[in-house]
């Protein structure tokens, strides 16, 4: 299989809002800030491992690399929102349970917290056993989300011929939505570059994969929300003899987000 080219940035019918090329040498600290969710854990523990070089951002685990929160996944997630209360409450995004309280302070972030739009990354996987790599939107501020998982791709259903995308809907506070979550095998080796998209409308989201449309949510969040983009690895699904050597890595080629014109 072979690498699915990059779009063009103009696309028809829409404006675009936000993009990053990542053809510099350093993140823009404006659209991205490189944690995981800091305010359930720590700055330094919820930090990204990442580089940016030949119009690529790569972001990585090297072997050493910190767990985000204590018995967590280890993550290099990269943020376009950031949003928590007073130490020791609960309120902050993404309190998937409910149970979890603030261990640390962090200013609010709003790099690109749209409501409703276009988006789209050109990216390669990590095909590692144990490892996912995915993008997300979750509710910035709004006290009871959900998320849409515009893609996530488990490195153990990466082939040459074929791999696994899942996607969808999980309603967590949100009482509006119902979960639908799907995994569609496709015809591509998600190692290699692909495109994949998401039309997020106010009465439904569409999922896209190399240009082409793999499914329609017949609902939608009614709120801003914000992208985590990232490698995520599992530490008790990783397998003990893999002789992938470190850093284990995905290399994004752009992210970009557009407003339908007139609306």
């Amino acid at each position: 299989m072979v690498d699915f080219p990059a779009n063009p940035k103009e696309r028809h019918g829409f404006e675009l809002v936000f993009s990053d090329e990542f053809g510099g040498t350093s993140l823009d600290r404006s659209k991205w800030l490189p944690n995981m969710l800091p305010h359930w854990s720590t700055l330094e523990a919820s930090v990204a491992d990442y580089r940016l070089g030949e119009g690529l951002l790569t972001l990585q685990i090297d072997s050493n690399h910190q767990r985000w929160r204590l018995g967590g996944d280890r993550a290099s997630n990269l943020s376009t929102g950031q949003f928590s209360g007073m130490l020791g409450s609960a309120e902050g995004q993404f309190n998937w349970d409910g149970t979890l309280c603030v261990t640390t302070e962090v200013p609010e972030f709003r790099g690109f917290l749209p409501k409703f739009g276009f988006f789209e990354t050109r990216l390669r996987s990590s095909p590692v056993h144990g490892y996912h790599t995915a993008l997300w939107l979750i509710g910035h501020d709004a006290p009871e989300a959900g998320e849409i998982r515009a893609f996530e791709i488990h490195g153990n259903n990466i082939g040459p011929d074929r791999s696994r995308v899942d996607y969808g809907m999980l309603k967590w506070s949100d009482p509006t939505l119902t979960e639908e979550l799907f995994e569609d095998w496709l015809p591509i080796d998600a190692s290699e570059f692909h495109v994949y998209g998401l039309d997020w409308t106010p009465t439904h989201v569409d999922f896209y994969v190399d240009n082409q449309r793999i499914r329609r949510i017949p609902q939608s969040p009614q709120y801003a929300m914000q992208f985590m983009l990232g490698i995520y690895e599992r530490p008790h699904e990783t397998l003990p003899d893999d002789p992938t050597p470190y850093p284990r890595t995905i290399e994004v080629d752009y992210f970009r987000g557009y407003r339908r014109r007139g609306g």
